[in-house]
């Protein structure tokens, strides 16, 4: 043991191992420098604390306080471990210390790793906002010009309407002028249509009006060779053939003065009748009865007869006699006149 020095306690020497004893040169000089040392640290740690605490305090309000904070700790605090480490270099001699001293070296690189990456993170949302700013003040710009361009625009157009509201009105005086001359020449011009009108009807008046023409009508009859009877023939007595079937021979006439175009003709037998065979140029369309045909007459002038037609009727049982009718219509006919009708008187079949 060197003369001088502190013996230690036989409890504390049996505790550490002789690697981590105090060396026996370490002086109470030694031990007060170390004391001033640590002394110098908590003052310039204070001071630090103190600065850093004032700064955030009067920049609080500050917009870009966090970004200025980030940026100043990375800068400086490499600065204050340096200063740690100047300070304290002999607590990895001390056994107690050196894990502390090792694990807060640690951890002051974990912290400035953290510091780093922080503002990183910083920089880059100041960057983006900056960009933010830069296209929002371009798009401000960009609508300002765009407002001051349709400024324009409207004051052309307002003065485009002013000329065009202009033009309508000298357009509506120029109009409603020669709405006023028109209105004149039409006055006269119906005064002259009036004044002729009534002239041409009083000459018109003055003339006869045509009679209207006869209407016009058909007359059925059963037709006999040699006939001296004036009128028609309605009746007539007939034999059947050896199958019952009547040949009945009619024809029409036109007894008016009045010529027949387009005549349509119907002729009907009666129900327990029926039609052997198809008379002539007559036609059934769909949906007539069986008892009924039709013909079509283009034209028959006054007076004039058409020729002998043949109707070939079997009654469905026998009779002592039956009616054979006939309908017509046209332009010029008399409307809704009766069926003429004739009779046929049946006789017994030839022996």
């Amino acid at each position: 043991m060197v003369p001088g020095s502190p013996p230690l306690p036989p409890k504390d020497m049996a505790l550490l191992p002789p690697s981590e004893a105090v060396p026996s040169s370490v002086s109470p000089r030694t031990g007060g420098h170390r004391r001033a040392r640590h002394i110098v640290l908590a003052i310039l740690l204070s001071l630090s604390l103190l600065a850093g605490a004032g700064w955030v305090y009067f920049h609080w309000n500050d917009p870009d306080k966090e970004y200025k904070i980030v940026n100043f700790s990375a800068a400086w605090f490499p600065f204050a471990v340096s200063i740690f480490a100047a300070f304290i270099p002999d607590l990895e001699k001390v056994g107690k210390m050196r894990r502390v001293w090792r694990i807060g070296i640690i951890v002051a690189g974990f912290l400035y790793s953290i510091v780093l990456w922080h503002q990183q993170s910083v920089n880059l949302a100041a960057s983006r906002r900056d960009q933010e700013g830069i296209v929002t003040t371009a798009v401000s710009k960009s609508n300002d010009h765009a407002d001051q361009q349709i400024s324009g625009i409207r004051k052309d157009v307002s003065a485009v309407r002013g000329d065009f509201a202009k033009a309508n009105d000298q357009s509506g005086r120029q109009i409603s002028k020669m709405e006023d001359e028109l209105k004149g020449a039409f006055g006269s011009v119906a005064t002259l249509v009036s004044k002729t009108e009534t002239n041409l009807n009083a000459s018109i008046g003055k003339v006869g009006k045509p009679e209207p023409p006869d209407l016009a009508s058909l007359q059925f009859g059963l037709w006999e060779e040699n006939s001296s009877t004036a009128g028609p023939i309605l009746t007539s007595s007939l034999r059947p053939d050896k199958d019952g079937v009547f040949t009945v021979a009619f024809w029409l006439t036109n007894n008016s003065n009045t010529a027949m175009h387009s005549v349509d003709v119907w002729i009907d037998i009666c129900d327990h009748c029926m039609f052997t065979q198809e008379p002539a140029g007559f036609e059934r369309p769909t949906g007539m009865r069986d008892q009924t045909r039709h013909v079509r007459i283009s034209l028959l002038n006054p007076g004039v007869g058409t020729e002998k037609g043949i109707l070939h009727i079997k009654p469905a049982r026998p009779f002592t006699q039956f009616e054979v009718a006939m309908r017509y219509s046209c332009e010029v006919c008399v409307k809704m006149a009766p069926p003429q009708k004739a009779t046929i008187i049946a006789l017994p079949q030839a022996p």
